[in-house]
């Protein structure tokens, strides 16, 4: 059964409020977020995003007093949605002293592997000294100001802002931004941002995990999530796009190589399944000869992995709920939102309904290059799906 739902919010863009704060790859929009957690959850319960990328649904939970955990392989979106939690913060002092000490700060630059050709001399100083900076500081402005640095680092690079992967820009000689005023500016935008939004009333975790391997939660009410919609080789690379603000951050908020992310994405084990991911609607493409199949059925077994160890993270009654994209490989639909209802229904859970809504403001490209030659471009997709399932 599939349902037309108002969920297109035409008049709100997903960036709005805190959720500009680092724009973010394929964000899940917050009002959508907002309407299914008072659909399908009470104040108090346990809410679940087992791919929770920069924190959408952690903080529209915490928000609307619900408890909440997210997980996630990229430490950046982590960082980015533990800053989005931050309320009644200052920074006009810690601004004053930076303007201060600036001239005299000795730049502390990173190990990055060919920073000069993805940055100036003059990016590499200026970017050097704001890291520097920052390590001084501690709690929450330590946070806010580490996540403008990861901002700044990408904006400053030669990387071609349109892409999600790293590909250095034409004219990248000419790219002479002025870092400082860029920083300065994101900071003010970030503590306006923050302190215009409701105040959190409830409990949150951000954990680094792998969700296809382990979930350590037991009792949640509510999952509410949006898995990536393909492999990151074909769709977003989030290693990529995260690389310039994990490279600068490193030593000073975490310690994590970029290329993990990509390489532990949904699709990228290499192991297949075809016993596990046999479900009728996936049985088209496993019987086809079509290209890139292999690459499709791998991205299904980890997902269906993931899947299966969501399920043992609700209690029952709890609901399940996936967002998800049925992208098109070689001009081919993928039906991800049928084979999640499918495989629900191998795991024992109950369909509920299958929804879908209009993509209008989505963070990714109307058309992509899957042929990956330059000039060959296909339509992506325009809608999603919600798939809402329940633990018996």
């Amino acid at each position: 059964m599939t349902t037309l739902y108002n969920y297109d919010f035409a008049n709100y863009r997903a960036t709005d409020g805190i959720y500009g704060i680092h724009p973010y790859p394929a964000m899940l929009h917050y009002m959508l977020v907002r309407s299914l957690i008072l659909e399908f959850s009470k104040e108090g319960d346990l809410v679940l995003d087992p791919f929770c990328g920069s924190g959408v649904v952690i903080n529209e939970s915490i928000r609307l007093s619900r408890n909440a955990v997210g997980i996630d392989i990229n430490p950046l979106g982590l960082l980015i949605g533990k800053v989005r939690t931050l309320y009644g913060i200052s920074v006009t002092a810690v601004l004053q002293d930076l303007d201060k000490s600036y001239d005299e700060i000795k730049p502390e630059i990173p190990h990055i592997v060919n920073i000069d050709y993805w940055y100036s001399k003059k990016a590499i100083e200026q970017l050097g000294k704001l890291r520097s900076f920052i390590r001084k500081l501690d709690g929450g402005v330590k946070e806010l100001f580490a996540i403008a640095l990861a901002e700044t680092a990408r904006y400053a690079s030669y990387t071609r802002k349109d892409e999600f992967k790293r590909f250095r820009m034409e004219n990248y000689s000419t790219w002479n931004p002025d870092i400082y005023e860029y920083f300065i500016n994101k900071i003010k935008i970030y503590e306006q941002l923050l302190n215009s939004y409701p105040k959190p009333s409830g409990e949150y975790k951000f954990l680094l995990g792998d969700s296809t391997t382990n979930i350590p939660v037991d009792n949640a009410s509510l999952v509410l999530t949006s898995p990536p919609y393909g492999d990151s080789r074909t769709t977003v690379a989030y290693g990529q796009y995260s690389s310039f603000g994990i490279e600068w951050l490193n030593g000073l908020m975490f310690d994590y190589d970029w290329r993990k992310i990509d390489n532990k994405s949904i699709g990228a084990t290499g192991i297949l399944d075809l016993a596990e991911i046999s479900v009728d609607s996936l049985r088209p493409i496993i019987n086809s000869s079509m290209p890139r199949k292999r690459e499709v059925l791998l991205y299904f077994t980890d997902l269906f992995k993931a899947i299966r160890n969501i399920a043992r993270s609700v209690k029952s009654g709890g609901y399940l709920i996936f967002v998800i994209g049925n992208r098109r490989v070689n001009g081919v639909e993928i039906p991800t939102s049928n084979a999640i209802a499918e495989y629900g229904n191998k795991l024992g859970l109950e369909l509920v309904e299958i929804r879908n809504r209009n993509i209008l403001y989505k963070r990714m490209p109307s058309e992509n290059s899957p042929s990956n030659i330059k000039g060959n471009k296909g339509k992506t997709m325009s809608k999603e799906y919600i798939v809402i399932l329940k633990k018996p």
